[in-house]
């Protein structure tokens, strides 16, 4: 109306650590939402009888969407018969995030001792 571009979803002046966290806001329901969604698409992929195309788009979702899998869970419902190192992207990427976590975790537990006893 003034002539001006629509302004993007985002503020130009946004750090990338501002933006990352703007898109990565999401509440409790949703996340368990998304996951169980997740987890259902992952078990109609292992349902596809053609099994090169059903080991491509199992992997392609866990190396993709990761975030939204306990390793556990899907370990639990992985064929035995495959091999660990198909499913080595997912694992490594899934122990950072749980070690990250709980780091974190330890972290925000120190900083709060911290400020209790100034």
């Amino acid at each position: 109306m003034n002539g001006l571009p629509a302004s993007p979803p985002f503020r130009q002046d946004n750090s990338l650590v501002d933006r990352m966290n703007e898109l990565h806001l999401v509440d409790d329901d949703k996340l368990a939402e998304r996951r169980r969604l997740f987890f259902m698409l992952l078990q109609t992929y292992l349902a596809i009888d053609d099994k090169e195309l059903m080991v491509a788009r199992t992997l392609h979702l866990l190396n993709t969407q990761g975030y939204y899998f306990d390793a556990l869970q899907v370990l639990d419902i992985i064929p035995d018969d495959w091999p660990v190192d198909q499913l080595q992207d997912f694992l490594v990427h899934s122990l950072r995030r749980s070690l990250h976590d709980t780091r974190e975790g330890q972290v925000v537990l120190a900083m709060s001792r911290g400020e209790n006893l100034m």
